[in-house]
């Protein structure tokens, strides 16, 4: 019996130069062997600084893809150069959590996955998996490839709180899930 899983990765083909994104590819590429079917849910390429289709060869076909909504908001949303930080909280694509909590939630319906993934280090891929685990209750494992909160990042306080709250909330849902595995609730 095959199992599905909503992979939620901002790092997916046709990004230029980003190492992260072989980690969801190779993935999505051997995931397949092992009983699981991959779903991708990652922003539309307008998102992206630089696109270059070189690597879209190497997802294999039967890999479904689905490309929400996104902007970047350093180059989409700024006026004479600058743009309100609110706009870039947790990150700069932020916009993407618009367009793919409605577009996850149509894959869920549609597809129904076992599992939601979503790997960082775009924080909003973890908000959008989050959201998603909250509407559903679908088990979701955040993928932490770089840590979030180190000594000198977030620099500025205000941000700082935030992703503090966001891996807050992500290791809540992680105590929260192991106690309902635990009381078969």
């Amino acid at each position: 019996m095959v199992k599905r899983v909503l992979m939620i990765a901002y790092h997916f083909p046709p990004l230029h130069g980003s190492s992260g994104m072989q980690r969801t590819l190779r993935f999505a590429r051997y995931l397949p062997d092992h009983g699981w079917e991959p779903i991708i849910l990652a922003p539309s390429p307008r998102a992206y600084q630089q696109i270059d289709s070189g690597q879209l060869a190497d997802i294999p076909q039967q890999v479904r893809i689905h490309r929400a909504f996104a902007l970047d908001t350093a180059r989409h949303l700024k006026v004479m150069g600058r743009y309100p930080r609110v706009l870039a909280l947790p990150d700069r694509w932020v916009s993407w959590w618009l367009g793919a909590v409605p577009a996850g939630w149509y894959l869920i319906k549609k597809y129904k996955p076992d599992v939601i993934w979503s790997t960082y280090p775009i924080a909003t891929a973890h908000l959008i998996g989050l959201t998603l685990q909250r509407l559903t209750g679908i088990p979701w494992m955040a993928d932490f490839r770089d840590p979030m909160v180190q000594p000198d990042y977030p620099v500025a306080q205000w941000h700082n709180l935030l992703i503090r709250t966001i891996v807050s909330l992500i290791l809540y849902n992680r105590r929260l899930q192991k106690w309902c595995l635990l009381t078969d609730r």
